[in-house]
C-alpha cells in the first residue's frame, strides 16, 4: 500500500496524517511529501494502522509519537508527564532576559535556578542548554535544580537531560516543591505547576491528573508558591510562574521586600 493511499483513508487532518507516517518510515515529512508513491511494507501498514487508532480514540499525538517539540528541540513525553505547551516558553525568555540584565548591569556570572515541578524537564533543560549557547563564557557558573513530586516524571526529565546534552548541568530532585530543597537559596525560582480547577482538570483523559489538578479553584500550588518563594529567593532574583490560561507571571525579590 503506497504513502498516497493511506493519506486519502485517514480522517485525521493531513500534517497528523503526515507525523504518524514520518515517525514509522523513520523519515522527515518532507520525504513523506514528496513520495506519494512510495510503498510501505505491511509492518509499517500495521503500525500505521494501530497508531492511527489510537488517535483516533483521542489518544494525544505526542504520546502516541512519544516527543513535543519545545523552543525548537525534540524531547520525550510520555503520560507520566505533561505535554509541553508552547505559551511556556514564555518563561525561558523571561529567564534569559533577567540574566541578560543582570549581567550587563552587574557582570554577575554566577546564578542559581530552581526548577519546581519540572515534568518532562523541559523548563531546566532548556534554560541549561540556552544559557551555554547564549551567554557561555560571561556565565562563571549556573547551577540549576529541577524538582518534581513525580520520579515517574523525573526519569522522563532526566533523560532528555542527558538525550539534549544537558546531563552534566541539571540535579533533579524528587520532592514537594521547596522541601525537596532544603534551606537552599536561589537567583532565580521558575514553575509551572498544576493550575486547573479540578473539575476542569478531569475533562482531560490522558495526562496526568497530577500534573494538571491545582485543587477546588486551580489555585493551591500556586497560592503556595507565592507564601512561600520569599525564603529561597536571593536579593535582586526573580520568581518567573505559570497561571491559568498559561499567563507568566514575574515577581522580582525587591517586590516582596
Amino acid at each position: 500500500m503506497g504513502i498516497n493511499e493511506l493519506i486519502l483513508q485517514s480522517k485525521l487532518p493531513l500534517l497528523e496524517t503526515q507525523l504518524i507516517m514520518s515517525f514509522i518510515l523513520k523519515r522527515e515529512v518532507v520525504f513523506v511529501v514528496a513520495h506519494p508513491d512510495y510503498s510501505l511494507s505491511q509492518g509499517e501498514v500495521t503500525s500505521f494502522e494501530q497508531m492511527y487508532t489510537q488517535r483516533l480514540a483521542g489518544r494525544p499525538l505526542e504520546y502516541i509519537l512519544g516527543r513535543k517539540e519545545f523552543y525548537g528541540r525534540d524531547f520525550a513525553v510520555n503520560e507520566d508527564v505533561l505535554i509541553p505547551r508552547p505559551e511556556s516558553e514564555e518563561i525561558v525568555d523571561r529567564v534569559l532576559s533577567h540574566i541578560q540584565d543582570r549581567i550587563t548591569e552587574n557582570n554577575r556570572g554566577e546564578f542559581k535556578i530552581v526548577d519546581l515541578g519540572t515534568g518532562s524537564g523541559i523548563l531546566a533543560v532548556t534554560i541549561a542548554l540556552e544559557l551555554k549557547e547564549r551567554f557561555g563564557s560571561a556565565l562563571s557558573s549556573v547551577a540549576i535544580t529541577a524538582v518534581d513530586v513525580s520520579g515517574r516524571a523525573l526519569t522522563v526529565a532526566r533523560r532528555n537531560a542527558h538525550k539534549l546534552g544537558a546531563g552534566d548541568n541539571v540535579r533533579f530532585v524528587q520532592g514537594d516543591l521547596f522541601s525537596a530543597v532544603g534551606d537552599e537559596s536561589f537567583d532565580i525560582i521558575v514553575a509551572n505547576l498544576p493550575y486547573l480547577p479540578t473539575t476542569e482538570s478531569r475533562d482531560n483523559r490522558f495526562e496526568p491528573q497530577s500534573a494538571l489538578d491545582g485543587g477546588v479553584d486551580g489555585n493551591d500550588l500556586n497560592n503556595r508558591l507565592q507564601h512561600e518563594y520569599e525564603r529561597y529567593l536571593n536579593p535582586g532574583g526573580v520568581l518567573v510562574f505559570e497561571g491559568y490560561g498559561g499567563e507568566i507571571k514575574v515577581t522580582r525579590a525587591v517586590d516582596a521586600q
